[in-house]
């Protein structure tokens, strides 16, 4: 099991490349990245990548894991 972050480390992770998913989500395959200095989340059920409007659970979530391995091409 992939170890959980706060919203900080969370956004320090996408800073370095990686992507980020909340385990509360309950599909496993919605992402969010970085792309352009934004953060955009991927929705597998449109297959498209929206801005994230982050929520107050976003920010207060600790539930937070970094998916998939290595850096995210653009």
């Amino acid at each position: 099991m992939n170890e959980t972050m706060n919203f900080t480390e969370a956004l320090e992770a996408l800073a370095t490349g990686k992507k980020v998913r909340r385990m509360e989500w309950e599909d496993p395959n919605i992402y969010v990245k970085m792309m352009d200095e934004k953060i955009m989340i991927y929705t597998p059920a449109d297959k498209m990548i929206h801005p994230l409007v982050v929520s107050l659970g976003d920010i207060e979530g600790i539930d937070w894991v970094v998916v998939g391995g290595g850096r995210v091409k653009n």
